[in-house]
């Protein structure tokens, strides 16, 4: 499997060949396949742009990953007693503040990434109601896309005169990628990674480390480290795992995850947590990338074959 750097350098010069093709097909003097065909089509292979977009955001995901490392071993040479003066963007900090401040970075980055890339990837294979709509209340989001609360499909609607009323099931799946079995597909692999990581990062961005069932970290001193706490532990289990019988919770993900040493809380460190999470979020994201792609790319050629129009650039380096 690629790397997710190579894979979106890979597929996003893939989407630019056939939408230099697509540019010319638009202005076809009297094409077979509708024009409103090469319209559809060229919303989404202009993708590219977008896809290209993201490959500086990997870095600064790095960058905000080695701060993390950075200032836990600052802290491990110090004592809470020690006096030591912790800064963030060069202002002074108690170790808390900068240790949260760099994980909120990090995990914040991180979710910037895996949104764009959803959105790409539910525009390209989704249904028209979102390839077509270029607002951005139609941007999927990872979790809520690929990943959905099943509670939020028996949740309600209002209506314009104020009335709550039921969503149908079938409604509330019409704007996401559904095809193939993809959600089925993607839960039983990665459901634990995408929701551990979703979780932390809603935890960080909304509840400042702490919440009403507790404390996010074991302590604040610089002896504690990223060590979470035992209610965090618990919450994520509850909140990620999928309930089976017997009221035991399941961590879906694939087996080199569970079957690494330490899954799934890695000696308690939150930021090895969220690493092995991103690696695994990496790989589907590296995954879905080249399969939905080259599905559309391979659509255009198939769809458009009554107009003759030349994909030898996409078919030379595509096989």
């Amino acid at each position: 499997m690629m790397e997710l750097k190579d894979t979106i350098k890979q597929m996003a010069a893939q989407l630019k060949e056939v939408d230099a093709i697509l540019l010319n097909a638009v202005n076809l003097s009297s094409p077979v396949v509708p024009k409103s065909c090469y319209v559809t089509w060229q919303k989404r292979s202009q993708y590219h742009q977008y896809l290209a977009e993201v490959l500086n955001l990997l870095q600064v995901r790095e960058n905000a990953c080695e701060a993390m490392y950075r200032l836990s071993k600052e802290a491990s040479d110090v004592t809470a007693s020690s006096g030591h003066e912790f800064h963030y963007c060069d202002s002074p900090v108690s170790f808390s503040s900068a240790r949260f401040l760099t994980l909120q970075n990090y995990v914040t980055t991180a979710w910037v990434v895996y949104d764009k890339l959803a959105n790409v990837c539910a525009r390209i294979i989704g249904p028209a109601s979102i390839g077509n709509d270029d607002s951005s209340k139609r941007n999927a989001k990872l979790d809520s896309a690929f990943f959905p609360d099943k509670k939020a499909d028996k949740k309600s609607i209002s209506s314009e005169q104020g009335v709550d009323l039921p969503t149908a099931k079938d409604e509330t799946h019409l704007d996401r990628p559904n095809g193939f079995a993809l959600q089925t597909l993607l839960a039983c692999q990665w459901s634990w990674p995408v929701k551990v990581s979703y979780k932390i990062r809603n935890l960080v961005v909304h509840e400042g480390m702490r919440w009403t069932d507790g404390c996010f970290f074991r302590g604040d001193s610089p002896g504690d480290g990223f060590k979470m706490s035992d209610r965090l532990k618990s919450y994520l289990d509850n909140a990620c795992g999928k309930q089976v019988n017997g009221g035991e919770r399941r961590r879906e993900c694939l087996s080199r995850m569970a079957n690494e040493d330490g899954f799934p809380w890695y000696g308690d460190d939150v930021r090895i947590i969220l690493k092995k999470c991103h690696s695994e979020i990496d790989i589907l994201f590296s995954t879905l990338l080249q399969w939905c792609i080259p599905a559309f790319c391979s659509q255009v050629m198939l769809f458009s074959e009554p107009d003759k129009i030349s994909l030898a650039p996409w078919m030379e380096n595509n096989g």
